[in-house]
């Protein structure tokens, strides 16, 4: 039996082949109908099984290309992701550098708005000391008038110049020192004093020393204010050297 296996081995004989000359050695040269429909139907099962393996092999590998397309698709749609992610994280890298260049802009026009309300506090404050100052002068004058009455007679003209020169409110050009006398500062009298005097002493221009003269006599020198004769301005530089003491 061994060499005949090894015999039909030799020669390439089939499994159905082999089978069919084992039963013709053992029963001779005919198989029984049963034994052969057996053999087909067993035929039959391999082929069915074969067939259906192909079919499975088939469909996995069905099964893998979509496997992998939906791998490439899924691929691609977390590079999208990661773009997206990308951009949202520089737009908001970006608003946060763009709010603090705002917060700084802020900062520094809150800090020149304080600049300018300080600024205007200041104003006021000595726009409400000038005014002290008016009404003081004012006041003294009222006084003065009531303890010895001055008839006061200036032009039209004169009294026109003095209101636009304080609605101006020119200062006088830079004045030369002060005319001394054996070391000792002389003060220009209202009242005595000469055009040079207004003009090349206190610094005066013609029309405000004319608007001074036009205004004469004067009892204190804060007249020059409550007439409204020299805008504040002017007054506050020429008042330590002036005087009205010949009055």
């Amino acid at each position: 039996m061994n060499n005949l296996h090894r015999w039909v081995r030799r020669h390439g004989i089939p499994g159905v082949s082999l089978f069919c000359l084992v039963g013709f050695v053992m029963g001779g040269c005919g198989v029984a109908q049963s034994r052969h429909d057996a053999v087909v139907a067993g035929m039959k099962s391999v082929r069915a099984d074969l067939e259906n393996s192909r079919m499975m092999r088939e469909a996995l590998e069905r099964d893998n290309e979509q496997l992998r397309a939906d791998n490439e698709e899924a691929a691609r749609e977390l590079e999208v992701m990661g773009t997206e992610i990308q951009r949202i994280k520089e737009d908001r890298e970006r608003e946060c550098a763009d709010g603090v260049v705002l917060e700084k802009v802020s900062q520094a026009r809150l800090r020149a708005l304080q600049g300018l309300h300080r600024a205007y506090r200041k104003l006021q404050n000595e726009n409400r000391a000038m005014q002290e100052t008016v009404g003081r002068y004012q006041k003294e004058l009222r006084e003065a008038r009531v303890s010895s009455p001055v008839t006061v007679s200036p032009s039209h003209h004169g009294a026109s110049s003095a209101e636009s020169m304080m609605e101006a409110n020119i200062a006088p050009e830079s004045s030369p020192a002060t005319t001394a006398i054996n070391g000792v500062t002389k003060l220009v009298d209202l009242n005595t004093a000469s055009m040079r005097d207004f003009v090349v002493v206190l610094g005066l221009s013609e029309p405000m020393a004319q608007q001074v003269i036009a205004h004469r006599p004067y009892r204190l020198r804060g007249e020059l204010l409550a007439r409204q004769v020299l805008p504040p301005a002017t007054f506050d530089v020429i008042k330590d050297r002036i005087t009205a003491a010949s009055r």
